[in-house]
């Protein structure tokens, strides 16, 4: 279809004159001669006065991430093992401020019939009409 188009926009489409060769500056990589001979710096270990291998410290050990949180969580378990230990070889039973004299007295309650922040006036008038209640303590903490 080309062939149909006008002159100038024909001459768009002609090809361009080749790239002409030129030689390159310099010698390829693998053609140069290397005159510069790079040993490393073993030849000068020996001078240089380093120590030995052997007199070398062993390198530290250095502990990961998941080893370092599996050591807390570890000593945080002894430490939690340790203190209910102490607890409960200092705990007594019928001793304490909290203790009613008959447990068949104490009422418990779940959340469905009295919210957490319910004021003592309003559980004590909701629990009027067991008379058999004799202590209504409330529980601050999980101490």
């Amino acid at each position: 279809m080309t062939q149909f188009l006008p002159p100038n926009l024909l001459a768009l489409f002609a090809p361009r004159e080749p790239i002409p060769f030129l030689p390159p500056p310099d010698k390829l990589v693998h053609e140069k001669k290397s005159t510069h001979e790079y040993l490393g710096v073993g030849a000068f270990l020996e001078r240089a006065g380093f120590e030995s291998p052997e007199e070398t410290p062993p390198p530290k050990k250095v502990e990961t991430r998941d080893q370092r949180m599996a050591r807390k969580r570890r000593d945080k378990e002894e430490q939690v093992a340790y203190r209910l230990e102490q607890e409960i070889a200092v705990w007594e039973a019928g001793q304490g401020e909290d203790v009613t004299t008959d447990p068949f007295k104490v009422k418990n309650t779940s959340c469905e019939r009295s919210t957490f922040d319910a004021p003592y006036k309003y559980c004590t008038r909701f629990f009027g009409n067991h008379r058999w209640l004799l202590v209504l303590c409330f529980v601050d903490s999980a101490d």
